[in-house]
């Protein structure tokens, strides 16, 4: 019902991106837990964001770098339905992806999305993607994680 639901919202909306969320962290790419994409290259500017957050933060969201912050800010930010371990992963994992500096192209974003660790649904208006059967019990950090990393 729910896969219904977001394919129906794409199908009259056709948003170039559109990602599920819940309030419980903040709303960035890896604490999506399910997204669709009109192609790559939409997935290439959350990449694109993920560096630019990890460098500066955000200004106009008053978030600091990401790779700077602690606390009770950091929880919320890498979202509070994960533990503090997972959490404190997260962030180790995220700041050495993107301390690798690899490039991201198309082709790696295809990969990535028809690796099988992920459940695709390829569609007209683009393509879903998704961790597991159950989306909101799964985060999309993993599917970032390996753009960042060039897998």
């Amino acid at each position: 019902m729910f896969k219904l639901l977001l394919r129906t919202a794409v199908e009259e909306l056709r948003p170039v991106a559109f990602k599920v969320y819940t309030d419980a962290g903040e709303f960035l790419p890896f604490n999506s837990h399910m997204a669709h994409f009109a192609g790559p290259d939409e997935v290439l500017r959350d990449i694109a964001l993920i560096r630019r957050l990890y460098a500066v933060g955000h200004r106009g969201l008053q978030l600091p770098p990401l790779g700077q912050v602690g606390g009770i800010l950091g929880d919320f930010i890498f979202h509070l339905w994960r533990t503090s371990d997972q959490r404190r992963r997260l962030r180790c994992e995220l700041d050495q992806a993107v301390a690798l500096e690899r490039h991201a192209d198309r082709e790696t974003v295809l990969n990535a999305a028809t690796s099988g660790q992920y459940i695709l649904d390829a569609e007209a208006s683009g393509f879903t993607v998704s961790a597991g059967p159950h989306p909101l019990n799964s985060f999309m950090e993993q599917f970032y994680l390996d753009i960042l990393r060039g897998e």
